[in-house]
Parts: structure tokens; sequence; C-alpha cells
């Protein structure tokens, strides 16, 4: 069974607003488009204070219009246009500009959907206080050997003094 994209949207939304109103602390951690939904949701509430991207996208359909097309399958077709209306309606760096939040991009060296450029392009439009690092592996470098690492990257952002001072 397909989940429908605009309701597992607003799922997620829910149980965050959920979330927030148990939590005065969060930070959020997305991978690929579920780090730009983070991004869009952390310009909800204070309470957020940190994001984790974990292959963050904000130029991936330009990549598709200039000929990326290999890197979708028909199947992602309607997910990628539910996710463009979203970017079109939600999404800028200017919600991370108001809020100064600090961000942990990771990134593969091997990632054939969020280039090199790409990722150049991300890390340097981003204005909030940013760490960024590439690991070995692909779009989804995080799984297997590399999950212990990347849990190491993420606990480590937490204990810099960029993040305590969002915390304080």
């Amino acid at each position: 069974m397909e989940l429908d994209g605009w309701v597992g949207i607003k799922k997620v939304e829910q149980d965050f607003y959920r979330l927030c109103n148990q939590k005065e602390k969060i930070v959020l951690i997305g991978h690929s488009e579920g780090a730009s939904l983070a991004i869009y949701l952390a310009s909800k509430s204070n309470k957020v204070k940190g994001l984790v991207g974990l292959s963050l996208s904000f130029l991936s359909f330009e990549l598709i219009k200039q000929g990326f097309k290999h890197v979708i399958t028909k199947s992602q077709v309607r997910y990628i246009n539910i996710i463009r209306n979203i970017y079109l309606k939600w999404l800028s760096l200017s919600l991370l500009q108001k809020k100064a939040l600090p961000m942990l991009l990771i990134y593969g060296n091997r990632d054939v959907i969020i280039r090199e450029p790409e990722r150049k392009n991300i890390i340097s439009s981003i204005k909030t206080p940013v760490i960024s690092k590439t690991i070995a592996g692909g779009h989804n470098f995080m799984i297997g050997r590399n999950a212990k690492k990347v849990a190491n990257d993420i606990y480590n952002f937490m204990q810099t003094e960029v993040f305590y001072a969002s915390i304080s």
C-alpha cells in the first residue's frame, strides 16, 4: 500500500506538534527531503534548538531539470511532485536565517543524487552556524557500517559550543 504523500507529511507534522507539547528542547534530524521537512517544522516552534541534515537537498528539482532524471524512478514521480509543492509553499532558507539554528550537514562522498556542486551551494547559502562533513558512501551513507560514525558525529555536534549556545 502506497502512503499518500500529503497524508504522511500531515502525520509527521501532527507528531511534531505533539512532541513540542511534551518537550522543551528538540533537535530535528532528517534524511534527504525529510531534512527539508525538518527545516519547515523548525520554523513552526521555538523549541527546536538544532537541525541535523543527512543528504539535505534544496536544489534537487533543478538537478532533475538539468538532466539527472536517471536517479528518479517512475514510482517516485508522484512523491516528487508533492515535495515540489512543499518547496514552493513552505521551504525557504530564510526560515533558517531568521532563527539562526545550528546545523550539522552530513553527505556521502559518492552521492549521485546530491553531488558535490549542489552540496557546496547548499552549505554556502545557509547563513546559520553550520558544521558540514562528508563521509564515505552514497545517498544513504548512514546505513550499515557508517551508522555508528554518523551517530557519533551527531552526538559530537550536540556537544559543540555553537549547539550549547542555542539551548542556553
